[in-house]
């Protein structure tokens, strides 16, 4: 959470607007959640995928197929200029593979092998297969009452939390969309709405 939490106060803080920021990685059960936010440097160099894969392999080589369970997690936050936040964390259950199978994706990919899915490896999957799975804090970020009360509460200045759409302006993925809003009270901001 700290990582997510951090880079998106921070843009929020820098741009006045409202700013969504993530951290994910993979957990290993047999290495105690690691590699977990040390997952893009597991090796040593940050975003050495080649190296990062082949350690974690070399670290299971001798583990037996039942106790090889991770999980992808992803933790999505959302903050305000104002310091108000919220934040939500997804995870993809599933187990390491014992060699890299695939050539989509990147990362850990070739070697994580979803539970929910048909016995492929994400780096077998095509991109909308993957994502059909993956990223779900994004999904719950997007979807979930909490954060549909939050992203159309906190970003009206005069805080009456009564918004009333006038356009969108671009969109972004798992529609998340930034738009101009106009409460009952004439107040107008930039906030996300789904």
């Amino acid at each position: 959470l700290e990582n997510a939490l951090k880079k998106a106060q921070e843009t929020a803080a820098f741009t006045h607007l409202p700013a969504i920021a993530d951290d994910s990685g993979i957990c290993v059960d047999y290495l105690k959640g690691m590699p977990g936010i040390f997952s893009a440097r597991w090796a040593g160099i940050h975003g050495d995928d080649q190296a990062n894969l082949r350690k974690l392999l070399d670290e299971l080589s001798d583990v037996a197929d039942d106790e090889r369970g991770a999980q992808f997690r992803c933790v999505v936050a959302l903050a305000h200029p104002n310091g108000e936040y919220i934040w939500e964390e997804g995870v993809v259950e599933g187990v390491i593979t014992r060699s890299p199978v695939g050539n989509n994706g990147f990362g850990y990919d070739p070697i994580f092998q979803p539970t929910e899915g048909d016995g492929r490896t994400f780096a077998e999957m095509t991109l909308a297969e993957k994502n059909a799975i993956s990223h779900p804090a994004l999904r719950i970020l997007s979807h979930s009452g909490t954060s549909r009360c939050m992203l159309t509460g906190i970003f009206c200045r005069c805080r009456s939390k009564h918004w009333l759409p006038i356009a969108t302006m671009i969109s972004l993925p798992l529609d998340i969309r930034p738009c101009l809003s106009l409460c009952r009270n004439g107040c107008s901001s930039r906030r996300f709405c789904s």
